[in-house]
């Protein structure tokens, strides 16, 4: 770069008085330029002698009375072999003058115009920006970019913009490190500093930086490094002094990069630990001699040397924190991120905060069965759900209990973050189970297997709860995870067949007790005999079948008939999406096999389960169904309350001692089966339409 000083003079420009350096015969640094092109014809040949840049130096010759003048070429060689050079931007050009064998012009003006005479001179073309400092022996150079450095006591012991060095030479062999002495007793080595790399090639520009050990001495301190090349020394200047540049406060690395107070770490565990990258948080600070209280608000699960809460000294101290294996998930709750504060306080009160955070995945899986039935092919589905992509990496099916179709289109699922529902359909008369491995290929989390256990007999899912009146909707708990409803809440009944919801409180029936009817059911409800329910007395609603759906195929297959009241009240809260799922009432067969898996009640040998409570009377007091029975009948993992009913007249009979849940099979042309509960435990019964039991659903 031209020095600001410099100023524009148009040609001949001339160099004398203090621009030339008598002592080392010299003019450095004092000569600049613009570009000029010394060729013509497209860069091919030479310009005429007048119209190319040159020099013309002047000095007297040995015992000359008068000044002698010559003219330098901007050229390499000489004769047939010399080749003239452009004057470029961002060049340096150092001219020798090797020899001078006599007398040349008598004034500059002949000389520009004559070829040159009795002088030869070397010229060297550098183009090493920033690279102006120049050593030469009158043949080889060798450059730096710095001669002279100043540092902090603190070590340095890496690169930095700083403490490098640039070094190049065309000296043949290259440059090295000749010695390293005291800069003010040559004599005497200086062992605290060095140079790396202490070599470099010819023709190369070689990066190097300083190296320093801490100045504990108490005193500045200077040494100079002599690079050598050929006959060429070069001293590299190097001051350390006392002061610290590290300033009073906390600073945070990571590795060796400095970062702001309030950075945040990333961690993600994965399934092998092996795979997760340890990350380096260095803590510095000054004065060195202070303590350091560290204070973390959470601790992140899965990192191995996080910081701790805890007071030391030192002035430095630094974590190498990395992840362990993730956890296995599975059927529980999806994993979410962990984040933690980790504050840094000085003594005298300077504050530093980084963050952690833990990254966390995971798959869950719900609504899986515990056992499938396969009396016919079948189609069922669970639902997964993520927060990171995933696939079925394979499926295990020895027993054969999924059909082909089914098995390949699983062994092809793949997912994202969300809930997925993951279909599959079962084999006819097939016994076994089959295994689904849920897998993510970045191992983000442990691999999924949910195990599908299929017979060809099985009983059928009930609900958590009786139908209940909740939030302006009628609703149940949906199973054992499910508890937005109580699994011994009393219930609303129900005609069979009906979708009016009535309330379980008041000993006689009044139409104030209708808590829900369908909108399109305009009828008004004035007595007991005026609610809806399914009196029907054709096919199917006029035998004794128990392993019929009475209802599957009522209104063209939709199962109820919301302007006549009537249908499977399980069907209508499904369609209205007041519960999770597809529901319906169960066969009396079901109800029958669910009995049966029960066992025999240890109170009566005619009927299931195991009573609890003292079946005495209860009187309701939630219009809605929400109180909670003492006494139920214990069937497998299900709670059945001794709800009591309504009998043909409306009247209420049993709470506390008896209960009745409507199947959806007809026990003839005026009779619905039901299951009943009593301190006996449960069994089975038909029972008039027009009665009022509770209903426990199935899931379809």
């Amino acid at each position: 770069m031209v020095p600001t000083s410099s100023t524009l003079t148009e040609g001949p420009l001339l160099y004398n008085g203090t621009a030339i350096n008598t002592t080392l015969n010299q003019c450095v640094r004092e000569i600049y330029i613009m570009e000029a092109e010394n060729h013509t014809d497209n860069h091919t040949k030479a310009k005429d002698l007048l119209k190319r840049t040159c020099l013309v130096v002047g000095g007297t010759y040995n015992s000359d009375s008068e000044p002698s003048y010559y003219r330098v070429d901007f050229s390499t060689d000489t004769g047939s072999a010399q080749a003239f050079l452009d004057v470029l931007r961002n060049h340096n050009y150092t001219i020798n003058i090797t020899k001078v064998p006599g007398s040349g012009y008598e004034t500059p003006d002949i000389a520009f115009r004559s070829g040159p005479v009795n002088i030869e001179a070397s010229v060297l073309t550098w183009n090493g920006v920033g690279m102006n400092i120049l050593t030469t022996d009158g043949q080889y150079t060798l450059a730096v970019d710095k001669d002279e450095y100043t540092f902090n006591k603190e070590a340095v012991t890496s690169k930095a913009a700083e403490n490098t060095l640039n070094v190049w030479t065309d000296y043949t062999t290259g440059w090295k490190v000749e010695k390293y002495v005291d800069a003010t007793n040559e004599s005497q080595t200086a062992g605290w500093l060095k140079l790396v790399p202490a070599t470099g090639d010819k023709d190369n520009i070689t990066e190097t930086y300083i190296e320093l050990e801490a100045n504990e001495t108490g005193a500045s301190r200077s040494a100079k490094i002599y690079l050598e090349a050929g006959r060429i020394r070069k001293p590299i200047t190097v001051t350390q002094g006392t002061a610290s540049s590290v300033q009073p406060g906390i600073k945070l690395y990571l590795a060796d990069t400095e970062i702001s107070s309030g950075y945040q770490l990333t961690f993600t565990p994965r399934k092998d630990a092996t795979l997760a990258g340890a990350q380096t948080l260095r803590v510095v600070w000054e004065p060195n001699t202070e303590n350091v209280t560290v204070t973390v608000n959470k601790t992140c699960s899965a990192l191995e040397g996080q910081p701790v809460s805890e007071t030391f000294n030192g002035g430095s101290r630094q974590y190498t924190i990395t992840t362990t294996a993730v956890k296995s998930n599975g059927n529980s709750t999806l994993p979410t991120d962990e984040e933690a504060t980790v504050t840094f306080r000085t003594q005298s009160g300077h504050e530093a905060t980084v963050k952690l955070l833990q990254k966390n995945y995971g798959l869950i899986y719900k609504d899986v069965k515990s056992k499938y039935a396969s009396a016919t092919s079948k189609e069922y589905s669970f639902t997964v759900q993520s927060n990171t992509s995933w696939k079925i990496g394979s499926v295990t099916d020895a027993s054969g209990v999924l059909t082909t179709a089914s098995k390949t289109a699983l062994e092809s699922t793949t997912g994202t973050s969300g809930t997925t529902t993951i279909k599959f359909t079962v084999a006819a008369n097939s016994t076994g189970t089959a295994t689904l491995n849920f897998v993510n290929e970045d191992g983000l989390f442990t691999d999924v297997a949910v195990t599908l256990n299929v017979q060809p007999v099985v009983p059928a899912e009930f609900g958590g709860s009786n139908i209940v009146w909740k939030d302006g909707k009628l609703t149940f708990s949906t199973g054992p995870n499910d508890l937005s409803v109580d699994a011994q809440a009393q219930g609303v009944f129900f005609q069979w067949g009906s979708l009016v919801a009535i309330s379980p409180v008041g000993t006689t029936f009044s139409s104030s007790q209708i808590l829900y009817k369908p909108d399109e059911y305009t009828t008004a409800i004035t007595s007991w005999t005026t609610i809806p329910y399914v009196n029907e007395t054709t096919a199917p609603f006029n035998n004794d079948v128990q392993t019929e759906d009475d209802f599957a195929t009522y209104n063209s297959n939709t199962g109820y008939n919301a302007s006549t009241g009537k249908g499977d009240i399980c069907r209508y809260i499904s369609a209205k999406g007041w519960v999770a799922g597809s529901w319906r009432l169960p066969t009396s067969a079901e109800q029958k096999t669910f009995l049966e898996a029960a066992g025999k009640s240890p109170a009566h040998a005619s009927y299931y389960g195991t009573p609890n409570g003292t079946f005495a009377a209860f009187t309701a007091s939630n219009a809605n169904g929400l109180d909670q029975i003492p006494s139920y009948i214990q069937l497998l993992d299900q709670r059945f309350p001794v709800s009591g009913y309504r009998v043909t007249d409306g009247a209420l009979l049993g709470t506390g001692s008896l209960g009745y849940f409507w199947s959806g099979s007809s026990g003839s042309a005026t009779y619905g089966l039901a299951m009943h509960v009593s301190l006996s435990g449960a069994g089975q019964s038909n029972n008039y339409r027009q009665s009022g039991f509770v209903v426990r659903c199935v899931r379809d």
